[in-house]
């Protein structure tokens, strides 16, 4: 009876898990839509701003191309935001299916699938030792990121 209602919470948990990734999928998807609404990067460029650029000094050129350049570093964030809901979410998918795979093969003894499993728990345990969580990794990458563009920007 208890085993039973073990697996129905590990299915709800697995669930609510890809609920959630899910959720920060569409969330990101949509703070990035708005960053770039925000940032007028969704709609045509005017011939106003061209007139602006004309009458305004030089200190005023380089105070707007800062600012686009702030912009478009903010819409390039989110944009990684997104792009890594979407790994995580496509690397689950994809783990979940290859242990189910392996762990369901039929073609070998129950030995081997256990073995396979002791494996996969010692492979676990390494990544989750040394890795560093979703949060940890997105915000160093972004800072790498931030770092490169900065550092391009200057040549």
């Amino acid at each position: 009876h208890s085993f039973g209602a073990g697996i129905g919470l590990v299915d709800l948990r697995r669930t609510g898990h890809t609920i959630a990734n899910k959720f920060r999928v569409v969330k990101s998807s949509i703070k990035g839509y708005k960053q770039a609404k925000r940032d007028g990067l969704l709609k045509p460029e005017s011939n106003s701003t061209e007139d602006k650029a004309e009458t305004s000094g030089e200190d005023n050129e380089e105070e707007e191309k800062k600012k686009m350049e702030e912009k478009g570093m903010q819409s390039f964030l989110v944009m990684i935001d997104t792009i890594w809901n979407l790994g995580v979410l496509d690397v689950e998918s994809t783990l979940r299916h290859v242990c189910q795979k392996v762990f369901m093969d039929n073609g070998v003894n129950v030995h081997t699938r256990l073995k396979r499993a002791e494996g996969l728990l010692v492979l676990g345990n390494v990544f989750r030792e040394h890795g560093k969580t979703s949060k940890e990794g997105l915000d160093a990458f972004k800072d790498q990121m931030r770092t490169q563009m900065q550092f391009q920007s200057q040549e």
